[in-house]
């Protein structure tokens, strides 16, 4: 009998959708299974793009005489820390008894990109393909969103977007950009980019229109150290009325425009401050060399991070410091701060190049905020990071020697 397969984005929600269609079996390894459906969940992205060196050694390090660097065939490749997942999904993807696949993954461009990158690494074919969409996660929502899934490929043009948005953030990562866009050689690209049949003209003039606001946006930031919050702040995931107002003035403002409100505000600070005769001074030398016994007696390092390199550019976590990571999509931000928070806050870390708990010389109380993730699968990763178990045998419920032990171990730590 053929089967329908479910893709959720998280195991929490692939739940939802077990009770909404009344499937009542145990959970497997890595998916769940009846007479008509099966359900499998992506654990966030499986897939990401290749770091340059993968294209060419040449890249590892970077130069100027190897800028600008635009790949004309983009690269992508399995994330290793969620390798075993990955194989499970694409045995059921290919699974011949599979004639339906529905996509659950999160209703918007971030959850299209993460399926796309599936299938596109996984090669499906000749298999029915309907996108979920739903607001909630109510039994009512999902057997509606279910019941009225569309053909995948009406959502094309949404997923032309989000790879458009990764390629964007990917180019932003790199450290010597602004060479990507000298003797126009960006636009070019873009340029060349537009023509290709894969990518609708209107989502790429939209987005080409953006990433060209935003590089202007950038510029005045670095180039002239100006906090531009006022006009796009783009750390602000709370105030969705103030996120709302300023995505609408980014739209419908021309570049020129923004230009002239953002030089608006260097000619009023040049009125108000350039004159004021009133600016306080300080010598230079002025309890110098009490700072220098202060250091010496006590240095400025805060409590280690994960990681030798973020501890060698910031000497740890220090008091009265505020720590500002960013990296682009799939690459792991949450997993990296929930080192963080564990390598702070707990004491102990299994080494298994030594099989046995290291001491970390540290235990402060520590608050990780969570955006998106619930609860259970921020203490499986908290777990898996302590113990230096797979996450997916903490989920599975499935240890190898030993592992079992580490995580209660782990878990008292906690």
């Amino acid at each position: 009998m053929a089967k329908k397969l479910l893709i959720t984005e998280k195991p929490s929600v692939a739940m939802e959708f077990a009770k909404a269609l009344k499937i009542n079996t145990t959970r497997k390894n890595g998916y769940m299974e009846s007479e008509n459906y099966i359900i499998t969940w992506c654990v966030g992205h499986l897939v990401t793009m290749s770091y340059p060196e993968v294209y060419d050694e040449k890249y590892k390090m970077w130069r100027f005489d190897t800028l600008p660097f635009i790949p004309t065939e983009w690269k992508y490749e399995v994330i290793a820390s969620v390798q075993n997942q990955f194989d499970i999904v694409k045995s059921l993807l290919l699974k011949d008894d599979v004639d339906t696949i529905y996509v659950c993954t999160d209703s918007g461009r971030e959850g299209e990109y993460i399926y796309r990158l599936v299938d596109q690494m996984v090669g499906v074919k000749g298999k029915e393909k309907k996108r979920v969409w739903i607001d909630s996660q109510t039994e009512e929502e999902i057997l509606r969103g279910i019941n009225e899934a569309k053909d995948l490929s009406e959502y094309d043009s949404l997923s032309d977007s989000a790879y458009l948005r990764a390629i964007e953030d990917y180019l932003i990562q790199r450290p010597s950009i602004y060479a990507i866009y000298k003797a126009n050689k960006g636009a070019e690209y873009l340029t060349e980019l537009k023509e290709s049949k894969s990518i609708q003209s209107v989502t790429f003039d939209y987005y080409y229109s953006r990433m060209k606001k935003f590089t202007l946006l950038r510029m005045y930031n670095e180039k002239c150290g100006m906090d531009l919050s006022n006009f796009y702040d783009i750390d602000n995931i709370t105030n969705v009325k103030k996120k709302q107002v300023q995505e609408d003035w980014l739209d419908n403002s021309s570049l020129e425009e923004i230009a002239d409100a953002i030089d608006k505000n260097i000619v009023d600070i040049r009125l108000k401050y350039v004159d004021d005769a009133n600016e306080s001074a300080t010598n230079a030398g002025e309890g110098i060399l009490e700072l220098i016994a202060k250091l010496k007696e006590t240095p400025e390092i805060g409590y280690p991070m994960f990681g030798h390199l973020i501890n060698t550019v910031t000497r740890g976590a220090r008091l009265k410091k505020f720590y500002l990571r960013s990296a682009a999509t799939g690459v792991g931000k949450t997993r990296a701060m929930i080192a963080d928070s564990c390598s702070i806050a707990c004491d102990e870390i299994y080494d298994s190049s030594i099989q046995r708990w290291v001491k970390n010389c540290t235990k402060e109380p520590t608050i990780f905020i969570s955006t998106e993730q619930e609860k259970d699968e921020i203490q499986t990763m908290m777990l898996a990071f302590l113990s230096d178990v797979d996450e997916e045998h903490i989920i599975t419920g499935k240890y190898l020697a030993g592992e079992y032990d580490r995580v209660r171990y782990a878990a008292n730590l906690l």
